[in-house]
């Protein structure tokens, strides 16, 4: 390195017009390259700060739409609950008026079949009744004749007979009304 550096002295003290020449050479340089550049590189450097400027302003913008979208989607939430609550409110309560109609529907029901099954029984008593009487007035003759021809006289089974037959139109009487 020292040898080096002993010729480099020795050319510039040898010519050192040539060595002054090269200095300004390389202080043009670096002033053309300096100037040149920072124009280049710094209209380079000025759209690169724009742009990260823009994107920075651009990201603020969209942090700002989230907290909005944020804070909208709570108060829709919110309000979706709310609603929600209502309806399940209203359901019930239309369940419990449905209920209590379908309730009193089949009370209703229920009465209209026991008056049926009543009005029912009565028609069938009366049928009963009405046929019983109808066989009693049948079968009461024969017994009668069966029993007065054996056991009484002529005279005596006319006036059973006719007590009978009042008796017989007397409780069919009662029986129709």
């Amino acid at each position: 390195m020292v040898e080096i550096l002993t010729e480099a002295w020795a050319e510039i003290a040898h010519n050192p017009l040539l060595f002054l020449i090269e200095v300004i050479q390389f202080a043009v340089l670096v002033v053309i390259i300096a100037y040149g550049g920072r124009k280049i590189i710094g209209g380079y450097l000025s759209r690169r700060r724009d742009r990260i400027a823009a994107d920075v302003a651009e990201a603020a913008k969209g942090r700002e739409a989230l907290a909005y979208a944020k804070s909208e989607a709570k108060a829709i939430v919110a309000e979706a609950v709310k609603d929600a609550k209502n309806i399940v409110r209203q359901a019930k309560a239309e369940a419990k008026k449905s209920h209590q109609s379908a309730q009193a529907k089949a009370d209703e029901e229920a009465a209209l079949i026991i008056r049926q099954a009543g009005e029912t029984i009565e028609a069938e008593k009366r049928e009963i009744a009405e046929e019983s009487s109808r066989q009693f007035v049948e079968l009461v003759p024969i017994l009668a004749r069966r029993f007065i021809e054996e056991e009484l006289a002529e005279s005596d089974r006319r006036v059973m007979i006719q007590n009978i037959i009042l008796s017989g139109l007397k409780e069919l009487k009662t029986a129709g009304t």
